[in-house]
C-alpha cells in the first residue's frame, strides 16, 4: 500500500512536470532537477533511518516506530506543499470520446512505438538491478560485513551486529542519494558532451562496476559505503534520463511515433509516462519472485549483489538500443524495422 500510494504521487507529478516545461527553455532540465529532489528527499530518508533515536527526545518505543512516524509526518507535509504549490494549467485539447472508452484506452496501451518499447524495456532492467540493490543492500550489510543475524533473540550479539549493520547500511544508501543529487545537476553538461545514449551506458555501467567492486569488498564498510555511493551515478540517470526522452518523444510525434497505428494526438504524456511506471513495478515484482529463492539456493546474501551486477549488465547492452534522436528512428525506419524490438 505505501508504494503504490508513492507511486500515485510520483506519476502525475512526472507528467504534469513535463506540461509545465515542454516548449520551454527548461525541458531539457526539468528532470535533472526532479532527480536531484527526489535523491536530496532520499538523503533525508535515509538519515532518519541511520540514526539511532534511543536517546532521543523523539523515541516512540523502538527504532522503527520513530523512524516510520517521523517520515509518515514528512511525507504529509511535501504533500500538503505540493497540492498548494503545484500550478497545473487546464489542457485545452478536447479529446475524442471514444478514445476515453476502455477499449480505445487499451488498444494505444498496446500499440506501443518502438522507441518506447526499447526505453521501457532498458527501464525494466535498470530499475530491477538498482532495486535489487536498493532493497536489500542493508540486509547484505547486516549479514555480510557485520556477521549479523535478524532472527537472533532481542538484545543477542548477533541481532545487535544485525542492527547495527542495517543502520551503517543506511548511511551507505545516505551517500549515493547525496552523490546522485550532485551528479544530477552536473547530467545537462555531460548530455551534452556525450549525448543521451552515452549518458545512459555510463550511469549503468558505473552502477555495475560497483556491484562488482563490491563482491570483493566485505571486510571494509568503508569501502562497501563508498562503492553504494558510487552506485549513485545510475541511480540519477535512471531517475532523469527516461522521463527526459519521453518528453522528447511527445515533441516529435510524428517522428518517433511514425510506426503507431492509431492517431498520435491520441497518446497522452502521462500514460507514456506509466509505461516507464509500469516497468519500475514489474521490476520489484520480479524481484520478490527470484532474489529469495536464488539466496536459497546460493546459500549467501552475496547473491543480491551478484544479481543486481549481472541485471546492470543487461541494463547497460539495452541502453544502447535506446532512441535518442531523430537520425536514429529515422535509420530505423529506413532499414524496415521499425516493427520488431
Amino acid at each position: 500500500m505505501m508504494t503504490c500510494s508513492l507511486q500515485a504521487c510520483l506519476t502525475p507529478c512526472e507528467a504534469l512536470l513535463s506540461d509545465a516545461c515542454r516548449e520551454t527553455d527548461q525541458r531539457d532540465r526539468c528532470f535533472l532537477i526532479y532527480s536531484f529532489m527526489l535523491n536530496l528527499g532520499g538523503c533525508i530518508g535515509y538519515l532518519i533511518t541511520a540514526l539511532d533515536w534511543h536517546s532521543s527526545t523523539l523515541f516512540l518505543g523502538n527504532q522503527e516506530r520513530t523512524a516510520f512516524s517521523l517520515l509518515v509526518a514528512l511525507f504529509a507535509v511535501a504533500l500538503c506543499a505540493t497540492l498548494f504549490v503545484a500550478d497545473e494549467k487546464p489542457d485545452e485539447h478536447q479529446p475524442n470520446p471514444s478514445d476515453l472508452e476502455p477499449v480505445s484506452r487499451l488498444r494505444v496501451w498496446l500499440d506501443v512505438p518502438i522507441v518506447l518499447r526499447r526505453l521501457a524495456v532498458a527501464d525494466f532492467f535498470s530499475w530491477s538491478a538498482v532495486m535489487g540493490f536498493n532493497i536489500f543492500f542493508t540486509d547484505f550489510v547486516g549479514h555480510a560485513v557485520y556477521g549479523g543475524d535478524p532472527s537472533a533473540p532481542e538484545m543477542s550479539p548477533e541481532r545487535i551486529r544485525y542492527d547495527d549493520g542495517v543502520r551503517a547500511g543506511s548511511w551507505g544508501l545516505l551517500l549515493r542519494c547525496a552523490i546522485a543529487s550532485v551528479y544530477s545537476l552536473a547530467l545537462d553538461h555531460i548530455i551534452c558532451r556525450w549525448g543521451v545514449t552515452r549518458t545512459y551506458l555510463f550511469g549503468m555501467v558505473s552502477f555495475t562496476v560497483s556491484m562488482l567492486c563490491m563482491l570483493f569488498a566485505t571486510r571494509s564498510i568503508v569501502l562497501i559505503n563508498l562503492l553504494a555511493a558510487a552506485s549513485g551515478l545510475g541511480f540519477a540517470t535512471l531517475t532523469s534520463l527516461p522521463f527526459t526522452l519521453v518528453t522528447v518523444y511527445h515533441e516529435n510525434k510524428e517522428v518517433y511515433f511514425c510506426d503507431t497505428r492509431r492517431r498520435q494526438e491520441s497518446r497522452g504524456v502521462g500514460g507514456d509516462m506509466a509505461v516507464l511506471d509500469a516497468a519500475y513495478f514489474l521490476s520489484q515484482i520480479s524481484l520478490s519472485l527470484y532474489f529469495g529463492p536464488v539466496v536459497q539456493i546460493t546459500g549467501s546474501v552475496m547473491a543480491y549483489i551478484a544479481m543486481a551486477a549481472l541485471l546492470g549488465a543487461v541494463a547497460s547492452m539495452l541502453s544502447v538500443r535506446v532512441i535518442s534522436d531523430k537520425r536514429q528512428m529515422t535509420e530505423i525506419i529506413r532499414a524496415g524495422k521499425a516493427l520488431a524490438v
